[in-house]
């Protein structure tokens, strides 16, 4: 996971000099508005704004059953399946 995360951080902000293997396709949370997501950092529920771009970071399932997501604003949040839209890479 800290691997994946790496590589997402390294995609996000441009630093593709020394990066090695495939591109993480990116997600999208559905809908307007926002949802209220449980932040790993914060311990701690924030509010997310639906509609954002993000990178899945853990494809297996949390101990509550959803998956790990780094949002497009810098937050390691777990979120429903559901929730996402898979784009790719637009």
């Amino acid at each position: 996971m800290e691997k994946r995360l790496k590589k997402i951080l390294k995609q996000s902000t441009g630093a593709l000099k020394d990066f090695d293997g495939d591109l993480v396709p990116e997600v999208a949370i559905r809908g307007e508005g926002h949802l209220w997501c449980y932040c790993i950092s914060d311990k701690n529920l924030i509010k997310v704004i639906r509609g954002i771009k993000a990178h899945v970071v853990d494809e297996k399932l949390t101990e509550s059953g959803k998956l790990l997501i780094y949002t497009g604003t810098g937050d390691l949040v777990e979120i429903d399946e559901e929730e996402l839209i898979y784009t790719g890479f637009d």
